[in-house]
């Protein structure tokens, strides 16, 4: 998938073009990156190719606290999320997440919805990065 067919969360137009949607939620910035965090939920549209495997990568940093969150596509738990606070004295990081998207997910879709769901009273600290890529192809 191109990187114009994928949202930046934080950024009001890609967010929009991508239909984000939440509750009790909002952008975040951190170490010059722009991102959403949120303590019930939100959502984006993506674009997916079913005639191909597909994974969802998501970019965390290791600076968002406690939280511990789901990770659905179009209602269905794909994955789950704990963070942990970083200690002062570590670099902020950013780290990419894979959650390979099942097939019968994608099944005669052209589009998904990825939600960040909060557990538990938790919040979902930051999510800077959200994409869908061909899991057949290079990375």
């Amino acid at each position: 998938m191109d990187e114009k067919q994928q949202p930046q969360p934080g950024q009001m137009q890609t967010e929009r073009d991508f239909n984000q949607q939440g509750e009790d939620t909002s952008p975040v910035q951190l170490a010059g990156r722009f991102g959403r965090k949120g303590n019930k939920w939100f959502s984006f549209d993506l674009p997916v190719d079913s005639a191909h495997p597909m994974i969802l990568v998501v970019t965390y940093s290791n600076d968002g606290g406690r939280g511990s969150f789901d990770v659905l596509v179009d209602g269905q738990k794909l994955g789950s999320r704990m963070n942990e606070r970083r200690s002062p004295e570590q670099e902020v990081r950013f780290i990419d997440v894979e959650y390979p998207v099942l097939p019968e997910m994608l099944k005669d879709k052209k589009k998904v919805t990825v939600r960040f769901e909060a557990k538990d009273g938790n919040a979902i600290p930051g999510v800077y990065g959200v994409r869908m890529v061909r899991g057949d192809s290079e990375r």
